[in-house]
């Protein structure tokens, strides 16, 4: 569940900024908290966070980028660049 807030949160923050990336998180860690602690919620939680995330799938792409989200998109890209550089490492 923190896994799945924090790519929650991520995604948020690569289309709209930073600051909605972290009410994202925030909001989708505290519905899975109610989820576990309320098991007759699970599955209205479980498809109002993957209408959520298919809205952002679907609604973010086509929005123009905030200059806050263009940050977050080069730090993302110069962390998934080293990423890479330190798998081909390994390879070779």
């Amino acid at each position: 569940m923190i896994l799945a807030s924090l790519i929650i949160g991520l995604l948020t923050a690569y289309y709209f900024g930073l600051r909605h990336g972290i009410t994202a998180a925030l909001v989708a860690f505290g519905l899975f908290l109610v989820e576990a602690v309320v098991p007759g919620l699970t599955v209205p939680i479980y498809v109002a966070i993957g209408v959520g995330v298919v809205a952002l799938l679907v609604i973010g792409p086509r929005r123009a980028p905030s200059a806050e989200a263009g940050k977050v998109r080069r730090v993302l890209g110069a962390v998934w660049g080293q990423i890479k550089r330190q798998l081909r490492r390994r390879r070779s």
